[in-house]
């Protein structure tokens, strides 16, 4: 295993920035990746929760606004670790075409880290990956609380709320489709 050293931190010098640290956040899963962590998880616990059932009920643009809302909370998630690791006045924005580069402003310039510093950044470089990589897990996540399970209530209330036949009349519409 190398060492991480200064070099490998990568900096923002791009839309007048000099050399802000930035930290890799591009979703490279897909949706697939989200099913593998729900079954090693073992959650939800709902097995009619199923990738046919995303497919049958959620359309594209709401599965796609689903995931942008993952990563737009994510952000929020980044921002809160960057607090954390480095103090208040870290500040996290996105970079790059999609977004996929989370700089971070309110460091000291990267040359004059000491071994510390650059432990905390590496921390934060991780954290960032981590939150990248399970944005499909939570994209799924959000539709079986929010979809998913809303849908399973609406049914639920309507089976409940149906008026209650008679049997003899359940009988004899079955009696009456068998002949």
């Amino acid at each position: 295993m190398s060492r991480y050293t200064k070099e490998d931190v990568q900096s923002s010098y791009h839309q007048g920035h000099s050399g802000s640290p930035m930290a890799n956040v591009k979703v490279y899963a897909s949706i697939d990746k989200g099913w593998k962590d729900i079954e090693k998880y073992g959650e939800p616990q709902d097995k009619d929760f199923t990738p046919e059932w995303v497919e049958e009920n959620v359309s594209e643009e709401s599965l796609d606004r689903i995931f942008w809302l993952q990563c737009e909370w994510g952000w929020e998630q980044l921002q809160d670790e960057a607090e954390e690791v480095f103090g208040k006045y870290a500040k996290v924005y996105a970079a790059g075409r999609s977004g996929g580069w989370c700089v971070v402003e309110g460091l000291d310039d990267i040359e004059s880290w000491d071994a510390v510093a650059l432990a905390k950044w590496r921390k934060f470089e991780r954290i960032a990956r981590l939150y990248a990589d399970d944005i499909p897990y939570q994209t799924l996540s959000s539709i079986y609380f929010n979809e998913f399970e809303v849908k399973k209530e609406q049914e639920r209330e309507e089976w409940l709320e149906a008026e209650p036949q008679d049997i003899a009349e359940v009988i004899g519409t079955v009696a009456s489709s068998t002949e």
